[in-house]
């Protein structure tokens, strides 16, 4: 019974996610980005990446370099682009995601390309998205009181809503 509860609420977030999306016409949702190193928590990083991409969310993976990069157990995700590579483009960024993970979090603390993003970021009033506490904390560092945040905790919600839970909170802050 319980797990069937479960299966209703997150069917229920999904409908939402996309009446929302199939009433925004003028949806006008600009680049949303996840950022990765090496040791990121591969588990809510791929929910949510599918759960954006499904919804029709331009969403890049961005590594601090272009080639694969390996999660806390060893899975792969080959970036859709570099941190360099992001840099140089021109197009808007409307939301950047970090997720957690010890040793993901350490070596983009590391990478002076990180504060730049961040504090680009916030100046140009992106949205930002934080998936554990780590997460949370490394944005805390670069920017003291980001406007618009969502801090999500795994432990706080199951995995496979988190992603819904994004796309959610993205459309309405995009209205706002």
């Amino acid at each position: 019974m319980k797990g069937r509860k479960n299966y209703d609420k997150l069917l229920s977030i999904m409908m939402t996610v996309v009446t929302k999306l199939s009433k925004m016409s003028n949806f006008r949702h600009g680049q949303t980005v996840m950022l990765l190193a090496d040791g990121f928590d591969e588990t809510p990083t791929i929910s949510v990446l599918i759960a954006l991409r499904e919804a029709g969310l331009r969403t890049k993976l961005v590594g601090l370099r272009s080639k694969p990069t390996a999660g806390a157990h060893g899975i792969m995700l080959i970036p859709d682009l570099s941190l360099s590579q992001l840099l140089e483009m021109k197009s808007a960024i409307c939301a950047l995601i970090l997720p957690g993970g010890g040793g993901h979090l350490e070596r983009l603390r590391q990478d002076p390309r990180v504060n730049f993003i961040l504090q680009s970021s916030a100046d140009s009033d992106v949205a930002f998205v934080t998936i554990d506490q780590g997460a949370a904390n490394l944005l805390e560092e670069y920017i003291r009181h980001p406007t618009r945040c969502l801090a999500l905790y795994t432990g706080e919600s199951r995995i496979d809503e988190l992603g819904y839970q994004i796309v959610n909170w993205l459309l309405e802050t995009e209205r706002e």
